[in-house]
């Protein structure tokens, strides 16, 4: 169990570390007030927004560097500590190169090339290979499906094509449904939310479902949620080093972390509430995902404009 948490916390702190990286700079630049270094900083020529534009640069680094290891090693490491998790359980599972998953269904093996679960504990599968096998291990038919769901204990496979391998003989299937001893446990332990898959893999989910008909809403708001990330770590850091230069000569460390926390929440907010009408704002989901951090960097303007 320490394992598996383990593996998986760099993805969960993903979410969270703009919020760490907020807190601290509150602090730090607490202590310079309290010690009367950014006064000392102002009179000998610092412009507020130098020692903002400084602080931003290096919140940028930070939030490219988070961002690389969310997008390369965080997901690797969590699918890894998923598919272990159901090995100790079940067994059932493996992985193999960089984005294939393989489950034994019986006497059968399977390679899922996209596993989607949505809000209602349904699970869709995409660019799934079935290999079946005789009890002596004998390779049998073949399958190839474009989409499949699982319900009522059976694959329903939609798109498929089967293949003989003793006498080469090729079948095309619009639906074919398949016998499944597999439980639903199975694939909620395996599955991955959009907002913690990197930018590949929800690019490559998202053109599956256009390609099907499917909404693609999901993918399309934790595509630019990740791209808007560096973006959105700076529009809150602005922000608080803004207001807490307006009171450079009285901010305790105390006070700082709770003008941190409460940025990071009221971001977090602004985030929910935007997600929660952008049904209803005639917005692409680009635009709707820029109102936050927008809405952030103006509190800072207005806050640089009242001081």
């Amino acid at each position: 169990m320490l394992v598996y948490v383990a593996a998986t916390l760099p993805a969960r702190l993903y979410d969270l570390f703009p919020f760490a990286v907020l807190i601290g700079v509150m602090v730090g630049l607490s202590r310079l007030a309290v010690q009367r270094e950014l006064v000392a900083m102002r009179a000998c020529g610092f412009h507020r927004w130098r020692i903002v534009v400084q602080v931003l640069a290096t919140g940028f680094v930070l939030g490219l560097t988070v961002m690389f290891v969310g997008e390369t090693i965080a997901p690797r490491m969590e699918l890894k500590a998923r598919v272990e998790r159901a090995q100790q359980t079940g067994g059932v599972a493996g992985i193999a190169g960089e984005q294939a998953l393989w489950l034994r269904d019986g006497t059968r093996m399977i390679r899922v090339g996209i596993l989607l679960w949505n809000d209602d504990d349904h699970f869709d599968f995409g660019d799934l290979d079935f290999y079946e096998s005789s009890a002596a291990g004998d390779l049998g038919a073949m399958i190839h499906a474009a989409r499949s769901e699982h319900q009522g204990g059976a694959w329903h496979l939609y798109g498929a094509t089967t293949l003989d391998p003793v006498t080469g003989r090729v079948m095309a299937h619009d639906t074919l449904t398949i016998e499944s001893g597999l439980q639903a446990e199975v694939f909620r332990a395996l599955a991955t939310r959009p907002r913690l898959m990197p930018v590949s893999d929800i690019i490559r989910v998202a053109a599956h479902l256009e390609a099907n008909g499917q909404d693609t809403s999901a993918y399309d708001q934790a595509l630019w949620r990740r791209l808007y990330y560096p973006l959105n770590l700076l529009a809150m850091i602005v922000a608080g080093v803004v207001l807490l230069l307006r009171h450079d000569r009285a901010l305790a460390g105390s006070v700082a972390i709770f003008i941190g926390i409460s940025l990071g929440v009221g971001f977090l907010v602004l985030q929910r509430l935007t997600l929660g009408i952008a049904a209803a704002m005639p917005l692409s989901p680009g635009a709707i995902q820029l109102v936050p951090p927008l809405g952030f960097a103006a509190l800072a303007w207005w806050l640089s404009r009242r001081s």
